[in-house]
């Protein structure tokens, strides 16, 4: 989100489309930014980045149809089809897999994805994800990997690799396992925790069963996820809001829960970003100016992530750190790169761990 093109009549238009499609905006209001943003291709290359190719599509063809050239319109629409029609595909699988984990007995959370859609606009399709993420117990990674074979997905690690994480998940980094289909262009990440280090629920380990996300939780969990990623796509921060208009969350009840499990600024990191880039405010104005100083290292973190993100070895270990070590206190931090470090060498060998003592942080 953080970039040079960030007032460019394109992304001006980007967030016009994003604020009426949230309620913050007349129609009245949106002309002169419809007007000014010229470059289609370079509109259209944002939306994509952003992953906001449907939302813009859906608000431009059906309120601004006439302000807007025809030219464009197909464009988006050529861009869309396919898009609307992988959607159709992943909730499909989403009901496959939601029955075959019921067969055999797996506790199972859906995150982001057809699900959160669903969720925040009904049957009118808004938001488009790649992949298609489940969460299940430590304890039931076996069952699920077998219920998942059943349906033809082959995981990525060997049976070995999901044994040492069902037996010791707390003990590593890796939160996730990609599985793929034979001639099907998407994966389905099998979850086994929300986050490298648990903050969602701290006792997922020795759960019995999985409960169903509250609906401060689900926003906790999605903020998290933005803020590992550096807010880098409009749409999570589109999804936030949406859900707190949706569900008519008290956004401080949200940040309260975030104190408890010591993540406080990915929830403070959401009240800022709001206010800036959709003008919704979410807080009172005291605890905005409170929150001043914590928008100017918001950039600088932002910024790191980034470049991290363009290097594999960073993106993979390195930069898990920068994205989150942000939000604990000093001690936390040290305790997660003892995690990154015995994950390295758990996950790939000695060679990896050496690599990464030798970065320069």
């Amino acid at each position: 989100m953080w970039n040079a093109d960030n007032n460019t009549p394109e992304m001006l238009c980007l967030r016009m489309c994003c604020r009426y499609a949230l309620g913050q905006m007349h129609a009245s209001d949106c002309a002169p930014y419809l007007e000014q943003a010229s470059d289609d291709e370079g509109f259209i290359a944002l939306l994509h980045e952003h992953r906001l190719l449907v939302l813009v599509y859906q608000v431009l063809s059906s309120d601004f149809k006439n302000a807007v050239s025809e030219r464009l319109l197909q464009k988006l629409k050529d861009k869309v089809t396919p898009i609307i029609h992988h959607q159709l595909v992943l909730m499909r699988t989403a009901q496959d897999v939601q029955q075959v984990f019921q067969q055999h007995g797996v506790s199972h959370v859906f995150l982001k994805g057809p699900v959160l859609n669903k969720i925040l606009w009904g049957r009118k399709m808004m938001r488009y994800s790649r992949d298609l993420d489940v969460l299940v117990l430590p304890r039931e990674i076996f069952k699920a990997n077998a219920a998942l074979r059943l349906l033809g997905f082959q995981s990525e690690l060997s049976e070995k690799s999901l044994f040492f994480h069902q037996r010791f998940s707390a003990w590593t980094t890796k939160k996730d396992a990609a599985y793929w289909k034979k001639h099907v262009p998407y994966c389905l990440e099998l979850h086994w925790k929300t986050h490298c280090t648990e903050f969602i629920f701290p006792a997922l380990k020795n759960m019995e069963t999985l409960p169903q996300l509250t609906d401060e939780e689900h926003a906790l969990y999605l903020c998290l996820h933005a803020a590992k990623h550096g807010w880098l796509r409009m749409i999570w921060l589109v999804d936030i809001v949406a859900l707190v208009q949706k569900k008519q969350l008290d956004v401080l009840r949200v940040r309260a829960l975030a104190k408890t499990r010591n993540i406080t600024p990915v929830v403070e990191e959401l009240i800022l970003l709001a206010e800036q880039w959709l003008g919704v405010r979410l807080c009172s104005s005291d605890m905005m100016i409170a929150m001043g100083e914590r928008n100017a290292r918001l950039q600088q973190r932002v910024v790191s992530a980034k470049k991290a993100a363009g290097n594999d070895f960073f993106h993979d270990v390195v930069a898990r750190y920068f994205a989150n070590a942000f939000c604990s206190r000093h001690g936390h931090q040290v305790c997660l790169w003892g995690q990154v470090f015995l994950g390295a060498i758990i996950s790939k060998g000695l060679s990896y761990a050496r690599d990464l003592n030798k970065t320069t942080l």
